[in-house]
């Protein structure tokens, strides 16, 4: 008789720990804005390591990583050009280089070279730190005064997200953090693998994070490597070509009556909307890629002035899962209101049985949206009033593919400047062998 083994692996520990909501514009001095673009519909990527790559490229180009397809067409068609770097670089020689990937230690160590990257990202550059970094830390290593992005919602309202800001900072404005017993926060979830950004706000995932997971075939957790790193700057990358492409080729289309013509729709219906930031939690077991979470989200804030005291805030939370041959029988989202000064007011869906639920805010903000999830999984909601925050555990057989979209609305105190939501996204993979 055939038995079944199941292996079990996380994926996509904390993928957003440090969201930081500035409800207010934020005008970026002119001589730290970007000089250069990198829309090239090409990238050059420079990478700074004393690593041999020579395997990772090769197991590209065979084919062996099949979510690297993209990658692998672009590096064989010349868009998408790599220069491996040992030793120190020098600022003549980066120039060119949309992508700049260094690991994090080689940049604490070095001054001459935190300064040449910041120069570098005031040139239009994207720079990758690896190997172990928050965004705070990203940001004081390369001497941004802010890391921020702008991102809209449905209606066109733009609110800046900063990344910059740690614990400490934020305590002298927003107070003592809530002694929250059932907290989960842990330091060790804020530090990533990979944090790229850039200080152009129309390059497509401007910040980049990503949390590997890493398993042996014995599922035992191990240090991801560098291979594992790089090839999560080239799936990147290489996400940019495609959204530039598509995006040119709209453009550019011939329109009639204002509709797209025939034989451009097709070219039209596969541009992928430019999106400031994505978050992903990746899962590697034995050597490959198994899965993935991304996560993006949408900040309203409203209008309404009635309340001289508290500006209110809600924000729509989306988690993909992929299972790359995997089970993903389950998902955590956690959404947590850390400090004093906010409180928690609602939080959506609550339990549900069949995956159909609604995502509903009245006053002020006026939200209703219906969301389906195909996998008609079983979602337990928990949320607290006292502690301000909001869970979820969905689960079901298998959600690949499936799309989870919780909301939370809270309200924060007028005069600190900062409202703060802290989010955290975590599933779990399940593998299926049958052994003779």
């Amino acid at each position: 008789m055939n038995r079944r083994k199941i292996f079990s692996i996380v994926g996509g520990s904390v993928l957003a720990a440090t969201l930081v909501m500035n409800p207010f514009t934020f005008n970026q001095d002119e001589k730290e804005q970007s000089k250069v673009s990198a829309s090239t519909f090409a990238r050059d990527l420079y990478v700074s390591s004393n690593s041999d790559f020579g395997q990772l490229m090769a197991d590209i180009n065979s084919g062996k990583h099949h979510q690297m397809k993209g990658a692998k067409e672009k590096i064989a068609n010349g868009k998408l050009k790599i220069k491996f770097q040992k030793g120190k670089p020098s600022a003549d020689s980066l120039e060119g280089f949309e992508d700049l990937v260094f690991d994090v230690e080689e940049v604490r160590n070095d001054k001459a070279l935190q300064q040449t990257l910041n120069r570098a990202l005031k040139n239009g550059a994207k720079v990758y730190l690896v190997g172990g970094v928050t965004t705070p830390e990203y940001a004081d290593l390369l001497g941004l005064d802010k890391m921020s992005i702008v991102k809209k919602d449905e209606n066109g309202v733009a609110s800046t997200f900063r990344f910059d800001l740690d614990d400490k900072e934020m305590e002298k404005i927003k107070g003592p953090r809530k002694k929250n017993p059932n907290s989960e926060d842990n330091p060790d979830d804020l530090v990533y693998d990979v944090v790229g950004f850039t200080l152009d706000g129309n390059e497509h995932n401007q910040l980049v994070i990503s949390k590997i997971s890493s398993y042996d075939a014995d599922s035992n957790k191990i240090e991801p490597t560098k291979d594992f790193i790089l090839n999560e700057v080239l799936q990147s990358t290489s996400e940019k070509v495609e959204v530039e492409e598509a995006e040119y080729v709209a453009a550019k289309t011939p329109k009639i009556f204002g509709a797209l013509s025939p034989l451009s729709a097709k070219a039209d219906s596969t541009s992928v909307k430019s999106n400031p930031a994505r978050v992903f939690g990746k899962a590697y077991y034995s050597g490959t890629e198994v899965g993935y979470t991304a996560t993006s989200w949408i900040l309203y804030k409203s209008s309404a002035d009635d309340d001289p005291k508290f500006d209110y805030f809600s924000l729509k939370d989306a988690t993909e899962m992929q299972g790359h041959g995997w089970y993903v029988p389950k998902l955590w989202t956690n959404h947590d209101i850390p400090f004093d000064r906010d409180f928690i007011d609602d939080w959506a869906p609550y339990d549900d049985a069949d995956g159909s639920y609604s995502v509903t805010f009245g006053w002020p903000w006026n939200i209703s949206v219906t969301a389906n999830m195909s996998t008609d999984p079983k979602i337990d909601a928990q949320g607290s009033t006292t502690y301000d925050y909001a869970r979820w555990v969905v689960t079901d057989s298998n959600m690949d593919g499936d799309v989870f979209r919780p909301g939370t609305s809270w309200r924060s105190a007028q005069g600190y400047r900062y409202a703060r939501l802290d989010m955290y996204e975590k599933v779990h993979l399940q593998h299926h062998e049958v052994i003779p």
